[in-house]
């Protein structure tokens, strides 16, 4: 009712839909995204296998935020495979985030999803920088 339709298809595949399913855990409610959990396999034998369960601190596009294992706070170096995925986060990567001087915040440049995984290398850093004394918009 009072809806604006744009294209009849919509309305089309509109009055077919019967479930509508959404993320509101941030997308919808502030525009960004950003990753909070990781799933990392730890070892795998046969057909049994264990895995990692990373919390990630920081839910916007300032990269300032700590990665934990188990409510202890991790060094991305000290495994292997987390070192791996920042890499590939930062490689395969056509995104970036821009401090906005007006509004005083970060914001993302390209693809809201591959900004989310550029923020989250920033707070692995796997190359180890050295992140003192830096100003936090450039």
């Amino acid at each position: 009712k009072n809806a604006i339709v744009r294209s009849l298809p919509s309305v089309e595949t509109l009055g077919c839909t019967s479930v509508i399913c959404s993320d509101k855990t941030g997308t919808l409610t502030t525009n960004q995204m950003s990753v909070s959990r990781m799933f990392v396999f730890d070892k795998i034998e046969g057909n049994d296998s264990n895995f990692l369960e990373f919390e990630i601190t920081g839910s916007t596009y300032e990269p300032i935020g700590e990665v934990f294992l188990k409510g202890q706070k991790v060094k991305t170096a000290d495994y292997e495979t987390l070192h791996e995925m920042g890499t590939i986060c930062i490689m395969c990567n056509d995104s970036a985030i821009d401090f906005n001087e007006f509004k005083q915040a970060f914001e993302k440049v390209g693809e809201a999803t591959e900004t989310a995984l550029i923020v989250l290398a920033e707070k692995m850093n796997p190359f180890n920088v050295p992140k003192s004394g830096l100003d936090r918009r450039t």
